[in-house]
């Protein structure tokens, strides 16, 4: 080995030992940095079983749009509002994943944004779920984050304000553009006898 390499190596564990000791604070403790290094799980806002649910109402402020789904005395989902009839399973149990356990992706400590400037105050999409217990859960959905990838919540009780997936917007911007009815069955052609 040439002399040149031997002090490139030197020259890089005198670096790197200088380093840990301006990392390191004094009695060994590591400094703390103002980093999450690794993503972390934040707690679910919304945490309900599915089958408690016994009502769903959806109100956009834009145009004061609702859309309201109940169970029956049967436990079936029907549509109440704008228009009634039994409601399309496939899209309830949509509706229910993305509401029954929401989980967000980021949280902002009270005043750190303002809600209006979020599209929290009026909300753009309210969510407002009757349990059997008698108790209830609304949920404020506002704009999208910058990215478009989350966009912003509050829940009841709770000032904080939080990212969640788009997920649950999506779904009660469908059912406004058109109601969870059941879809009807296309009747299947028969043959007209010839006469």
């Amino acid at each position: 080995m040439n002399w040149r390499a031997t002090l490139v190596l030197v020259l890089v564990a005198v670096a790197l030992l200088a380093l840990v000791l301006f990392v390191e604070a004094p009695g060994g403790e590591p400094r703390i940095m103002n980093v999450t290094p690794y993503p972390t799980t934040l707690p679910a806002i919304v945490t309900v079983d599915s089958l408690d649910v016994q009502r769903i109402s959806l109100t956009r402020s834009a145009d004061d749009a609702t859309v309201v789904v109940a169970r029956d005395e049967d436990g079936a989902w029907q549509v109440v509002e704008p228009v009634s009839g039994p409601a399309d399973a496939t899209a309830m149990g949509a509706l229910l994943g993305a509401v029954s356990n929401l989980t967000p992706t980021r949280r902002f400590e009270a005043g750190v944004l303002e809600a209006q400037a979020v599209g929290l105050d009026p909300a753009v999409v309210v969510v407002e779920m009757a349990l059997a217990d008698g108790g209830s859960e609304r949920v404020l959905l506002g704009d999208d984050n910058p990215q478009g990838s989350a966009c912003y919540a509050q829940v009841d009780g709770d000032d904080a304000v939080y990212l969640i997936n788009r997920g649950l917007m999506m779904q009660a911007t469908d059912m406004f553009d058109a109601p969870p009815l059941e879809p009807t069955a296309t009747p299947s052609a028969t043959e007209t006898p010839a006469g």
